[in-house]
């Protein structure tokens, strides 16, 4: 079902909750309508949340009751008109909802304004355009991590763009399925993963840090599981693995197929013994300014410790030690921000600010 109100030409479309069903709807609405959708970091402190709403101005602003009840102040303090739309405030009825074909979308137009932490400064808000949103869900359906079969567990937080892409709109896409999970709360994960036949994890590596942790702790407890893990180690076979644990498997819902790691490099032992326990993890490299891949591990071709591949359609090059990228999905720019755009785009190549050496 998608939200219908009268949005002016040019007005943004602000995102500020939790994840929600209601988040999803808001979101999607606004492309709909053709416009740019400004997803809001929920923890984001008041003043923060200021900045942002000063900055690109939406005329719209979905939120959930908790949120608006943090920036109320905020919103009467705005020198633009917003008006606002608390979730439980709307009749949504999810009941009995049809498809709704999505209208021609210009490949050059702003699809959403993605703002970074601010940790060297005052937010930036990146513009991602619908080319660069397609550029990325394209090179990754081809690999066919994604599929209508799929159903990924919704854990992060949608405002980044990882999450966003890899478990919204990548998914959905290609028919997959979002199954949200109520909270970070282990026993609410379990749950979710137990009953909905989850296939793709999409998480950072602290989470699948804990979840190994806890695996590897049980095994170390008994001399039969240590001896089992070494023999899986030496035999190196995602079959014979996924026999020997297949009450790990088991415990995880027992139809993952996927563990996609983003946000930082996961530790290469951490890897090795999710390998060894017959799960297939894939890692990339990437940022917001990309939105987000760069380059990601194909299903079947994995080298731990590797970035992976590079994304279709872009061009990666060392320059003086830096990560250069070229392509489709490089932002448009930073919102507002032309000289700060021109300090990281330069002759149409990205400088990523990371360091690379020539493998």
């Amino acid at each position: 079902m998608l939200l219908f109100v009268k949005i002016a030409l040019r007005e943004n479309v602000a995102v500020f909750s939790e994840n929600r069903p209601e988040w999803i709807i808001a979101f999607y609405s606004a492309w709909y309508l053709k416009k740019t959708a400004v997803p809001i970091d929920y923890l984001s402190a008041p003043e923060e949340v200021d900045y942002i709403l000063r900055d690109c101005k939406p005329g719209v602003l979905f939120c959930s009751r908790e949120r608006y009840e943090s920036i109320e102040t905020v919103i009467e303090s705005l020198p633009h008109a917003i008006r606002v739309f608390i979730f439980e405030d709307l009749d949504i009825g999810f009941e009995g909802t049809e498809l709704v074909a999505f209208p021609d979308l210009d490949p050059e137009v702003t699809a959403m304004i993605i703002y970074t932490s601010g940790t060297t400064g005052s937010p930036k808000g990146v513009m991602l355009s619908f080319k660069n949103v397609t550029i990325n869900i394209n090179g990754v359906a081809v690999t066919k991590v994604f599929s209508e079969e799929s159903i990924v567990l919704g854990l992060l937080p949608l405002h980044h763009t990882f999450p966003l892409l890899g478990t919204m709109v990548g998914p959905l896409a290609v028919q997959g399925t979002l199954v949200l999970c109520p909270s970070m709360a282990s026993e609410d994960i379990m749950r979710t993963l137990q009953e909905n036949k989850i296939t793709t994890i999409l998480a950072v590596p602290r989470f699948y840090n804990l979840i190994r942790k806890g695996i590897k702790d049980k095994i170390q407890a008994s001399f039969l599981a240590r001896n089992l893990f070494n023999l899986a180690e030496r035999v190196n076979n995602p079959t014979f693995s996924k026999k020997i644990f297949k009450k790990v498997h088991a415990k995880l819902g027992g139809h993952v197929r996927f563990l996609v790691c983003g946000g930082a490099a996961i530790d290469t032992d951490v890897a090795k013994d999710y390998k060894t326990l017959g799960f297939e993890m894939l890692e990339g490299y990437g940022m917001t300014e990309t939105g987000p891949m760069i380059s990601f591990t194909r299903p079947g071709r994995r080298k731990v410790g590797s970035p992976g591949e590079v994304l279709q359609g872009t061009e990666v090059k060392i320059r003086d030690g830096e990560i250069t990228v070229r392509g489709d999905n490089v932002m448009k720019g930073y919102y507002n921000r032309p000289e700060e755009t021109a300090e990281v785009i330069r002759d149409g190549w990205l400088y990523t600010g990371d360091f690379g050496i020539h493998g």
